[in-house]
This record gives C-alpha cells, structure tokens and sequence, in this order.
C-alpha cells in the first residue's frame, strides 16, 4: 500500500510539473510574436483575437499608415478585448456563483459584442493629427441569446508621428462599451 501511495505522489508530482512547464512554455512563445505588421510599425507581441479568429504568433493590427487604418484596428481591438473580459466573467461567475442567481441575472450578462457600424469622420489639422466624436453601433447578444443594437459615440485623437510617418492613438487604453454605447 506504502509502495503505491509513493507511485501516485510522483505521477502527481509528475503531472503538475508537465503541467506547469506547458504553461510556461506557452507564455514564452506567446512573448516572442513581435515583429513588422502590414501596413507599418512595430504590433503588440499579443493581439486580442476576435471570436473564432486563428491570430498565429504575429501581431495583426497596430500603428498604421493612415489614421482611418489605424482606428478602425483599434476599433476591432477594443470590442474583442471586451468580448474577452465578458467571457472571463461569465467563466468566473459559472464557476463560483450560485447557479439560481446566475439564472437570475442571465438576461443582464453579455455574451458577445459585434460591431454593426462604423460611421466615424475624422478631421485633420495642420499639426498631424486627427480628431473625431466616433460613432458606431454594436450589436450586444446577452447570455439567453437576447440581442440589442446600440449607438455608440466618444472622442477619439490620433496623431502621426514623424519619424516612421505611422499614425498612434491617443490615450489608447480599452473603450468601456456598455458606458459609452446607448438604446
């Protein structure tokens, strides 16, 4: 009995080491991405893929040549990223919260956001930047597979840099859809 106790330590042992080693392994690949992206400049090693979307090990959007480039990949980033936090939520409270409340709350859980329509028109001026209110609708689909379009508008700058002529968003940090978008 003593003797298979030790056997089974040690294929634990064993497992959660592969385990960890898998993991760190992926998070170091994960860092080496990198590299130029079409249309110019330098990505971001981990691009925040879209649903159903195979990234690779490249960055797919970054700076680009143009401020509409630019934005719209922006754009497309900030709404997978919120799908991505959704999902982690959603996750989490499956996991850990009791069940009759998360049916109670389905209807208020998003499970997706879609992008319906980008009608942003940006304004130049003579110092390299570009500025606009944006405007585009997206399509919030809830846990119970309810769906509400909504409008959404913010200011937004970008602005070309000199150096390798590409344009970067200003203040670029993830667009807080739900406070931003309304019925």
């Amino acid at each position: 009995m003593r003797g298979s106790w030790k056997a089974g330590y040690s294929r634990k042992n064993m497992l959660v080491g592969f385990v960890l080693l898998a993991v760190v392994t992926m998070i170091l690949s994960a860092c080496g991405g990198g590299g130029q992206v079409a249309g110019g400049g330098q990505g971001n090693a981990l691009p925040t893929p879209v649903p159903a979307e195979n990234i690779g090990s490249g960055a797919k959007s970054a700076a680009k040549d143009s401020y509409q480039a630019t934005w719209d990949s922006y754009l497309r980033d900030s709404i997978a990223a919120y799908n991505q936090t959704e999902d982690i939520k959603i996750g989490m409270l499956q996991r850990y919260e009791k069940p009759a409340i998360t049916s109670q709350n389905i209807a208020g859980l998003v499970k997706k956001v879609d992008l319906v329509q980008d009608n942003t028109k940006f304004n130049t001026s003579s110092n390299n930047t570009a500025s606009a209110q944006a405007k585009f609708d997206v399509k919030f689909t809830f846990l119970n597979d309810d769906t509400d379009t909504r409008h959404c508008t913010l200011p937004v700058q970008v602005e070309q840099n000199p150096d390798d002529k590409l344009w970067y968003v200003i203040n670029p940090g993830p667009l807080a859809v739900q406070s931003i978008c309304t019925k």
